[in-house]
Parts: C-alpha cells; structure tokens; sequence
C-alpha cells in the first residue's frame, strides 16, 4: 500500500515543475543557420495564417511576420506545439503567437504520462507545454493555458472589489475583446470566457444576468417562491 501511494504522488510531481532559482539565459542551443529551411517555411506559414487560411494581422493591422529562432540555455518557454517530428519540438509562444521556438527532440525529457503518450502516438500536436532548460538540456511539463489566461483577470477582480469600484460588465466586456484578438480557437475561447464569467460570480458574489435580460429582484423572487410553495402537498 505504501509503495503506491508513493509511486502515485511521484507521478503527480512529475508534471509539474519544480521551482527553482531563475538562471541566466545564455546562448542558442543550436546555430539558426541549423535550422532547417523547410521546418522554417512549414512555421512562417502556419503562423502566417489563421485557420481559414487568411493572412494573419497585428493589433495595428500589419500582415504578422513570424519568426523561428532556436532555445536559448536556461531559457524557459510556454505556449502550444505545432510541429512535432523525430528531430524537433517546434513551439508558438508569445501573446499573438508570433514567434516560434525550435527544440532539438534529443535535449528535451517529456515529463509525466500524458505528454510521453501523445508523443508515441503522434498526437502532441497542439498540446499546450511549458519548457524549462537547465543548460543546454530540457523538461517539458503540461500547461494549462485556460487557466493560466484567466489567473490576470480573476487577480484584477480581486484588486477592483478591494478598491470598490469592481464593474463586472465592463470587465467582462474587456475579456471578450482580449479573447477575440488573442485565442483564435474557438473552443478555447468560449471555455475562456465561460471560466471567466465564473470567477466574475465569484469575486462580485452575485450571479451574472443573462444577456438581454435583467437579473429578477429580491421581491419578485420571494413571491415566485411564495406561489410556489403553496402548491406543495406537505
């Protein structure tokens, strides 16, 4: 019994990172030149475009140019996997995904189970992972970006309610403009917004109205719940 509970707990360790002191970032793992041309077309058109096929714009409405650069020594890198082969782990980081990291495969040590089986099964296409370089050498551990973007705007509720000025319309408003702009999946941003809205209830302490709709007040509730109870057989 004690052996198990220890090997589960290890595992679970294992997918996340362990905190350490913040190195200094030193020199590409490998030489840009090294890169090669195809993997460095593949990325410029994957992150050229969005998922209709239109070329991608920048927040001032210029065509994005993205750019493929190497890791760096004890760099660390968050954001989600678009290409995946036996040499390379190619990674988009960054808020408009405009730039994209290449991982030689042989320096990075995919980190708990979910990670390793999507890579024998050449499903680790799109994961969201977190890469820590200690030198020249790398984990990948999970990351859960919805939560990761959700954590600024629940800190921002907080620190509104303390002020008393917290107005959930117009944080909720500003969300739904960051994810328009910011997360282009779809899914990914409706599970955004709908998390959002739940931290919102939480921090405010009151449930949001529907849209289009007014949230029914204290005493109109009390005699719905009236007229209701009269009809109870008891």
């Amino acid at each position: 019994m004690t052996q198990e509970r220890t090997a589960g707990a290890a595992g679970k360790q294992a997918e996340t990172p362990a905190k350490e002191a913040p190195k200094k970032v030193g020199d590409f793992v490998m030489k840009p030149e090294l890169i090669p041309a195809e993997l460095q077309a593949f990325v410029k058109e994957r992150l050229g475009r969005d998922p209709e096929g239109n070329p991608r714009k920048d927040e001032k409405g210029a065509d994005v140019k993205p750019t493929v650069v190497p890791a760096k020594e004890n760099g660390s890198y968050k954001g989600s996997i678009i290409l995946n082969n036996d040499s390379y782990i190619v990674q988009a980081v960054g808020k408009e995904a405009k730039t994209a990291v290449v991982h030689r495969k042989e320096d990075v040590e995919l980190m708990g189970s979910k990670l390793k089986w999507r890579d024998e099964n050449k499903k680790l296409h799109n994961a969201d992972v977190q890469i820590y370089y200690s030198g020249d050498k790398a984990k990948a551990y999970p990351w859960d970006k919805e939560k990761a973007l959700a954590a600024p705007a629940k800190e921002a509720g907080k620190e509104a309610q303390d002020k008393g000025g917290l107005k959930p319309e117009n944080l909720l408003e500003k969300a739904q403009q960051y994810a328009a702009e910011n997360i282009k999946n779809v899914k990914q941003r409706e599970a955004f917004l709908k998390h959002l809205e739940n931290v919102t209830e939480q921090a405010t302490g009151r449930q949001q109205p529907e849209q289009g709709g007014k949230a029914p007040k204290a005493a109109e509730q009390g005699k719905k719940a009236e007229k209701a109870d009269q009809g109870i057989e008891r």
